[in-house]
């Protein structure tokens, strides 16, 4: 974490039985730090929706907050000791209703030659990752109504207001330096948002941008 383009730092997991971070215990810190009065860009590294074929196939409205609930209703991977696994074994939820195939990528992973989020048990999948991630930014979402999750909240981020978006390690920046695509790090190194200097943003990790002449007005729908 980076506070007003200061140098990044770790931050620790919290004490407890576990020495190690989990997606609960790092859903739980986000939401506080978001919901403090300090504007605040954060990044996860998993997708935050699913191919259009994804939508037609299971006859859903391109509406994002539709797909979190609906995602979340047979994948419920944010209850307690529920893993991925699980609901893909039959164990748990209804995966078999909601599941995708591995050739379904979404245009921008068409382009940077990233793998599909039905893509299991790869190196460098992003599926697994993706589906477990999913229930826990709806619940973060919920618990913070104000909280600007860029592109689907609107292209451009309310003055002061706090963002999340999809980032990626920087080891892997390159692959996105190509047609549309473009990285932005500066918005999270220097605090920067909208191309103007915030004192006193804090940040954590890289922002993905997507590069157009003209960005629409409204939010990216779910599936571009």
């Amino acid at each position: 974490m980076t506070e007003a383009g200061e140098p990044a730092v770790e931050v620790p997991p919290p004490a407890g039985p576990k020495r190690y971070w989990t997606r609960r215990r790092l859903t739980d810190w986000l939401i506080a730090r978001l919901a403090e009065d300090v504007p605040t860009t954060a990044g996860i590294d998993h997708s935050f929706s699913f191919p259009k074929v994804y939508f037609a196939r299971h006859d859903l409205p391109r509406d994002w907050n539709t797909f979190l609930d609906d995602f979340h209703a047979h994948w419920p991977t944010d209850e307690p000791d529920l893993y991925v696994d699980f609901v893909r074994t039959g164990v748990a939820g209804l995966a078999a209703l909601r599941s995708g195939e591995p050739r379904w990528r979404r245009r921008v992973e068409e382009i940077c030659r990233a793998k599909s989020v039905f893509h299991f048990d790869v190196t460098g999948q992003v599926a697994k990752y993706t589906h477990a991630g999913l229930p826990f930014l709806r619940q973060t979402r919920r618990t913070l109504p104000d909280l600007h999750v860029w592109p689907y909240d609107g292209w451009h981020m309310p003055a002061g207001a706090s963002c999340w978006s999809r980032f990626t390690r920087r080891d892997g920046l390159s692959q996105f330096r190509r047609g549309w695509i473009g990285i932005e790090p500066e918005v999270i190194v220097r605090g920067r948002a909208d191309g103007v200097q915030h004192a006193g943003r804090r940040a954590v990790g890289i922002l993905v941008g997507v590069e157009l002449d003209e960005p629409p007005a409204h939010g990216c729908s779910p599936g571009t």
